[in-house]
């Protein structure tokens, strides 16, 4: 199988919230992020009642601590809205040779071959083949800790040649991995 297609800013703002969601270390940022922001708001609420007292405090302390739950969690919705600007705003300011441009990319039983306009080819074995993650929009090959090779699914024709290259990919992985 061989394609071609550019990589666009979008799609590594994809990628990087793609490890936001499957790197343990930042799931770990984000947890901790939300235990802070419900403490805040918890501490926010136990301000407000010196302030205005309230008639039935319990009801009044339920309630909050119900809307600072819903909030924190909600903050994590912010937090990776917050990393795709910063990273687009990032990326806008200054050459990043062979992170976007022209790829090439061929999958065969042998490996992976990936070709950046103006890089040199990267040839990875299935060995090196860390794990395959399949979203809606794109097919991530982790070949290490932090490189993928993205394909997005833009570059397919319909929605059966998406499936039949998935497909492939699973069956190139399994021959990997019986083969050992």
């Amino acid at each position: 199988m061989k394609f071609h297609y550019e990589v666009r800013l979008e799609d590594i703002v994809q990628y990087y919230i793609h490890m936001s969601h499957t790197s343990p270390q930042f799931r770990f940022v984000v947890k901790g992020r939300q235990v802070r922001f419900f403490i805040v708001l918890l501490l926010l609420g136990a301000a407000g009642f010196f302030v205005w007292p309230p008639s039935n405090w319990l009801i009044y302390y339920g309630i909050w601590i119900i809307l600072s739950f819903l909030l924190s969690k909600g903050y994590s919705f912010f937090i990776y809205r917050w990393i795709g600007r910063r990273l687009r705003k990032f990326h806008a300011k200054g050459k990043n040779e062979g992170v976007y441009g022209e790829k090439k990319i061929e999958i065969n039983q042998n490996g992976i071959t990936e070709q950046t306009d103006g890089m040199k080819d990267i040839i990875y074995q299935w060995s090196v083949v860390k794990e395959v993650y399949v979203t809606s929009l794109y097919v991530f090959i982790h070949v290490s800790e932090f490189t993928a090779i993205m394909i997005p699914r833009r570059i397919f024709g319909d929605k059966e040649a998406w499936e039949n290259f998935q497909s492939d990919l699973k069956d190139y992985q399994g021959k990997e991995r019986g083969g050992r």
